[in-house]
């Protein structure tokens, strides 16, 4: 699990880590921020329910299921901001 608190940039490089590493199963792929995952055929929409388990497990951020669709999904710099926003939501209402 990351750190509590994490920086955008840690969450970023969490998402990647965790595309290559475990969807895509190639630890090098290169991913960049705004490279389109699901419309540039990188992943599909299977892959998003693998990822936002993650992405509730690894930040501890309940993403609603609305979100979780392929326009929000489609980047790292997307699926960040999600996240963020989750945390931030979170946190405001403790």
């Amino acid at each position: 699990m990351t750190a509590p608190n994490p920086s955008p940039h840690e969450i970023r490089v969490a998402l990647k880590r965790y595309i290559c590493e475990e969807i895509l199963k190639d630890p090098q792929y290169p991913i960049g921020d705004d490279t389109r995952l699901i419309t540039g055929g990188i992943i599909d929409s299977f892959n998003i329910t693998h990822i936002s388990v993650f992405m509730e497990n690894e930040f501890n951020a309940l993403i609603n299921d609305e979100n979780l669709n392929p326009e929000n999904m489609d980047t790292i710099s997307g699926m960040a901001l999600l996240v963020e926003n989750a945390l931030s939501s979170g946190a405001d209402s403790q």
